[in-house]
């Protein structure tokens, strides 16, 4: 154990005789790298350089160890540890390959808790190998702590291997996991400080070889001169006749260096800067006119006195012990100095002071020149203050958003479950369908304007994340073509789909956010064009790869255009259409808005490593695109045309669940607002669910405890005991540990996904509820099967005997209709059919119902079928 290691266990006994109960310390006492936010430690020969950032608000601590369990026991007796006021932060590996990678991310890590035994019996020691060898890492101090103490006694560890303590898994404690994490960041801080010493201590040697090989030539250009002298008195000696000349010379001379030293007693005298100079006592010997303007006091006030007379009391005694050590040892000193005017105001000045030499290079005065800087730092303090109003009102914002999220989104939940429960109700009228389908889009298109708001707030506060996952091309261009085809018809206008390129089956990107881009443009397009046509391209640019020969992941980009015959935009409004909440259409335009939609989508797609580009022509019309890079491959895939969801009507518990010889699969809801809580109740009860409820984090506990349920609803933000508090809770108990835990949150922008299940639970949701999402993420995470309603044909089924269709003429006008695609004409036209002939209600139902959902092939057939001979 070399002497740093020596110096860590002094340490560790020092401590260990402290308070038992001491927990946290935070120690001031540590090195300050002044002026310099950055200070890189390296020997020249060095693989690795570790940079030592006086900015950085955490200690690293890296846990290495293949047990889970070590890490959370680990980070839970040092959560609230902090050293010379900063706290730890975390980095974990279960593994001695992912330990290497760790640490080559992270070469600044301080303190490094090692396990002997995890691939095999000496991974954690040819890691220590590794650290020290390879690379060369002397300044992590590195704890081993291991259960199996035969695989790696402690003697011949601390013998053999370059390690700073060696700890049982057993000696885990509180206070000795602090002694010894103090003890290690002690001598980590003492080796940057010392490493920081050596690398000034080199550099002002290389300095002051510098200025001795300066005074070798000084002195040798001195002695040419000598000689040069003595040349020169020989010639006098030999020509006197060249004395007067020589006399006149020497006077020119001289009144050339008194025109000099003029010169400079009128640069000293005009300057702006105020000039000082002093005795090596302190007394002021010399000030320039610029002292009594900047300081106010006159000369024959300052000479004799000592700069003392400046002092504003605001720098600590150490600052003028530094200053005056520096000047001592012959060096100059700059730095900024508050200093106070004669009137009593305070002023800013930069400062230098260097010290007078004379011939022989010792000081014999001291000479300040100082610059008023007093509006630059008054400049700076408003910027600062202006920086501190706008991160005060960013925070503002930030929780004005969450609060709006919640508060939103939790009327929202209650709208769109029941639209979705009331929707299930075969004893509906086709008006009532109708209303309900209504409050649905009405509280979708809500929920769209919200998410807007919410995913340009996140990409601003730099808290949008994009979810990379594989999907088929092919099936999300149908959407686009299908569902944009529709709609055009329906406007009058044409929308033709190119395929520039044959095109990747299946495509690596964030399918949600790609689709959001295209819904935005193709959704303008089809808005801002009144006649003509709307164009659809997308074309594939393979890169040249070695791999790409037998179809599989390739990269390559993707390009995507939609043109328009459309408004057009002005070129002077091109760049505000990327602007939140701007709109550039016409003032008496029908057209609504939010104006986030170009913005979003301008985000998104420079996320994914491209950009949204447009040209546009005023009354001619508009060309957007954008082409990004993505992982594809042209395998065989086959894709069917999605179907209408099933209704879902019951479950089954599966065989392995089925053991618990349970008759009621229970659920606890635990939500504070009632509606939310009878929403999910009402859901469930009707599918054999036995629901009960908890309105607080508390109450579900006791709840938990008396009733064991098979599965917790839980919500994230709650008075009393939140949800994430609550989970946690649970988990810590064995009879829960299993229990399948659900999150739901109406506050999607401060919780994440990762909250909720760092917590412990098994899922999480965000409000409003998909209410088929929510059964599926039960039926997964519960091992249940959910039975669903037997889904009727899409081809044509024979009539069902309760329904009489209209005359054949106003059948094949209700077809015409469906051809054309105009859904509007359809409901309308079966809404008059059974205001005249209200026997026809389950036919006109059906009707409305199919032209509702789009199922165009489907309203065809159901109609034809009417038409075919019997």
């Amino acid at each position: 154990m070399n002497n740093n290691d020596k110096s860590t266990s002094a340490n560790e006994n020092e401590l260990a005789d402290e308070d038992d109960d001491l927990i946290l310390a935070d120690e001031n006492d540590g090195p300050t790298l002044a002026n310099d936010d950055n200070l890189t430690l390296a020997n020249e020969n060095d693989n690795q350089q570790v940079v030592v950032n006086s900015a950085v608000t955490a200690w690293k601590v890296m846990i290495v160890d293949d047990e889970a369990e070590i890490h959370q026991v680990i980070q839970l007796l040092l959560g609230q540890f902090v050293f010379q006021g900063k706290p730890l932060t975390f980095l974990s590996g279960y593994s001695g390959e992912q330990a290497k990678s760790l640490l080559k991310a992270h070469p600044d890590t301080a303190l490094l808790f090692l396990d002997v035994v995890m691939e095999d019996n000496h991974s954690g020691l040819q890691l220590v190998k590794y650290i020290r060898g390879t690379l060369r890492n002397s300044l992590v101090r590195i704890i081993i702590h291991t259960g199996q103490s035969g695989e790696a006694p402690e003697e011949a560890v601390i013998k053999d291997y370059d390690i700073n303590d060696y700890k049982l898994k057993s000696e885990m404690t509180q206070r000795k996991m602090f002694v010894t994490t103090m003890a290690g960041l002690r001598a980590y801080r003492d080796l940057i400080t010392l490493e920081a010493s050596q690398v000034a201590l080199k550099h002002k040697n290389v300095q002051l070889q510098e200025e001795s090989t300066e005074r070798l030539q000084a002195e040798h250009e001195l002695r040419k001169h000598r000689v040069h002298l003595e040349e020169l008195v020989a010639e006098r000696t030999e020509e006197l006749a060249k004395v007067n000349v020589r006399l006149q010379q020497y006077i020119i001379n001289r009144k050339q260096v008194e025109e000099e030293l003029r010169k400079f007693a009128r640069a000293v005298e005009q300057s702006a800067n105020v000039i000082v100079i002093t005795s090596l006592s302190g007394t002021i010997e010399f000030v320039n006119p610029a002292f009594s303007m900047i300081t106010g006091y006159s000369s024959a006030e300052a000479i004799g006195n000592n700069p003392r007379l400046l002092s504003s009391g605001k720098h600590s005694p150490e600052f003028y012990k530094t200053l005056w050590a520096t000047l001592g040892s012959g060096k100059v000193w700059q730095g900024e100095l508050l200093n106070k005017h004669k009137n009593g105001g305070l002023y800013w000045v930069l400062a230098t002071l260097s010290p007078i030499k004379d011939k022989a290079g010792k000081p014999t005065h001291y000479l300040a020149i100082e610059e008023d800087i007093t509006e630059r730092k008054q400049a700076e303090d408003d910027l600062r203050k202006s920086k501190e109003l706008a991160e005060s009102a960013n925070r503002a914002k930030t929780a004005f958003l969450a609060n709006m999220s919640h508060e939103l989104r939790t009327p929202l939940n209650g709208i769109l479950g029941y639209t979705q429960i009331l929707n299930l109700d075969k004893g509906l009228t086709v008006q009532q369908t109708e209303g309900i389908q209504i409050i649905h889009r009405c509280g979708e298109h809500l929920l769209m304007l919200i998410n807007d708001i919410l995913d340009l707030s996140k990409i601003e506060a730099g808290k949008f994340e994009l979810i990379q996952a594989e999907f088929m091309l092919p099936v999300l261009l149908k959407d686009m073509v299908d569902l944009f085809g529709i709609r055009a018809e329906q406007k009058g206008i044409e929308f033709v789909y190119e395929a520039l390129s044959e095109l990747p089956n299946a495509v690596y990107a964030d399918e949600k956010r790609l689709r959001q881009v295209l819904l935005n443009l193709l959704s303008n397009a089809i808005k801002f064009t009144h006649q003509g046509q709307v164009t659809f391209k997308v074309q594939h640019t393979p890169t040249p790869s070695v791999d790409d020969s037998d179809g599989e992941e390739t990269q390559g980009a993707i390009r995507f255009e939609v043109e328009d015959s459309g408004e057009g935009i002005a070129a002077e409004h091109l760049a505000a259409i990327f602007l939140p909440f701007q709109q550039v259409s016409k003032p008496n335009s029908q057209i609504e808005g939010t104006g986030l939609g170009l913005p979003i989508s301008k985000k998104i797609v420079e996320m994914m490593g491209g950009q949204l580009l447009v040209q546009s022509t005023l009354g001619i019309g508009s060309h957007f695109w954008f082409e990004i890079p993505l992982y594809s491959s042209f395998q065989a895939a086959s894709h069917e045309s999605p179907t209408p969801k099933p209704v879902i009507i019951g479950f089954n518990v599966k065989e392995d669940r089925e053991k618990e010889n349970r008759e009621d699969f229970i659920i606890l809801v635990v939500d504070d607002k009632w509606e939310n809580r009878v929403l999910l109740t009402n859901l469930l009860i009707p599918l054999g669910f036995k629901a009960l409820e908890a309105e607080n984090g508390q109450d579900a506990l006791t709840k938990a405890d008396e009733f064991q349920p098979d599965a917790i609803i839980m919500d994230l933000k709650m008075p009393v005991m939140d949800g994430l508090e609550c989970t946690r809770h649970l988990r810590q108990d064995s009879r829960f540990q299993k229990t399948v835990i659900i999150a739901l949150s109406a506050n999607v922008f401060d919780y994440q996904p990762q909250d909720g299940l760092e917590a412990g639970c098994n899922a999480f949701l965000t409000k409003p509820i998909d209410l088929d999402i929510f059964l599926q993420e039960l039926a997964t995470h519960c091992s249940l099967s959910l039975i669903y309603e037997t889904p009727k044909s899409e081809t044509s089924p024979a009539p069902p005997a309760d329904i009489i269709p209209p005359p054949v003429e106003q059948i094949e006008a209700l077809l015409n209709l469906a051809k054309m695609g105009d859904v509007d004409a359809v409901i309308e036209e079966a809404e008059v059919l059974l205001k005249s002939e209200p026997h026809l209600q389950p036919f006109t139902q059906e009707v409305c119902q199919l032209a509702h959902d789009f199922r165009l092939k489907k309203l065809k057939n159901f109609l034809e079928q009417y038409l075919s001979p019997t």
